[in-house]
């Protein structure tokens, strides 16, 4: 394989995680490794150089934030001029919006949010969780590239791999065309981490018994810098804001602890986290399904066990006062 493309996100001036785990893909994939990134401004994020990248295309926007039809129409005329074997681009809401317009508009093969590759007999062969995760299926793409990937977030290595310089190339996007333009982002409170790229998450289910026993999980993240889940039964009942809903009617997630509090287990739920690295479940029920995938299991009270997890995750972190 030769050129392959990934898709840069970054927030803040600051480059996405994703962004690096898309990098190292693309290295496995071939040897021409390009990044494509869109911002409203002409700035480029710090630590551009750490992606391994050889060249950078940058596409820049004066009236706008984000339009999806009109970045797509841009990214189709750059790959009908460079023709890349792959262009990859993360399981995150731009990821996802951009790959499927542009893989119909271009009429080529999509795979979105792969776990997994390896080569075999030339060529590679791609894994992906159907079915709630029950089945791990692999793929091979067998029409002519090139072909669109999503790749699911926290899955593959972030590492740095630097580079002395970039070849940036800088093109203009006029939205002026655009059907429908983001013009403002309504930030998330300060502090909040985002769920996909967390590397803790500690969600809560009905076990916590009330919306107020949520105050007690986000104090706890905001001690270890994790991320707050929940199950979908309290977002259906408003404890709290769907965007903290993990499962397969939420968000799939892939940190390296997860702690369930309080939730039973449903598949449902078990879809959207299973793939966890470390999974710690805390029930008062010593049946809870919850229990058949964890590798931790705490038999008690959720209110008792949390303090005592918090102290020592952050003696573990050198802050043993919080």
């Amino acid at each position: 394989m030769g050129k392959i493309f990934f898709f840069i996100e970054a927030k803040d001036g600051e480059l996405k995680k994703i962004s690096y785990e898309l990098a190292n893909v693309a290295r496995q994939l071939g040897e021409e490794v390009c990044g494509i990134f869109f911002s409203p401004s002409a700035s480029i994020p710090e630590g551009i150089n750490g992606l391994g990248a050889s060249r950078i295309f940058s596409f820049t926007a004066q009236h706008g934030i984000y339009a999806c039809e009109v970045i797509a129409l841009e990214l189709v005329k750059l790959i009908e001029m460079e023709k890349p074997d792959f262009i990859l681009f993360g399981q995150t809401p731009m990821g996802r919006d951009l790959s499927a317009r542009l893989s119909a508009t271009l009429g080529i093969g999509y795979l979105n949010d792969i776990t997994g590759l390896r080569k075999q007999n030339g060529g590679f062969i791609f894994t992906k969780p159907l079915y709630a995760g029950k089945i791990i299926s692999e793929f091979v793409f067998t029409s002519p590239s090139p072909s669109v990937i999503t790749v699911r977030p926290n899955i593959f290595n972030a590492d740095v791999q630097s580079v002395s310089e970039v070849n940036v190339d800088t093109r203009e996007v006029n939205f002026s065309s655009a059907r429908a333009i983001v013009k403002e982002i309504i930030a998330k409170p300060v502090g909040m981490v985002d769920l996909k790229e967390a590397d803790i998450i500690i969600s809560g289910g009905r076990g916590l018994g009330d919306p107020k026993g949520f105050d007690v999980l986000f104090d706890f993240a905001k001690a270890v810098g994790a991320a707050v889940g929940a199950s979908r039964a309290v977002v259906d009942s408003g404890w709290i804001d769907h965007s903290h809903q993990v499962g397969q009617t939420g968000k799939t997630v892939n940190p390296s602890l997860y702690i369930a509090c309080g939730i039973s287990g449903a598949i449902q739920h078990l879809a959207g986290m299973r793939t966890s690295k470390c999974i710690v479940a805390i029930n008062n029920n010593p049946t809870a399904p919850i229990f058949k995938i964890a590798d931790y299991g705490i038999v008690g009270d959720l209110y008792e066990v949390i303090p005592l997890l918090k102290r020592e995750l952050l003696k573990i972190r050198g802050n043993p006062q919080g």
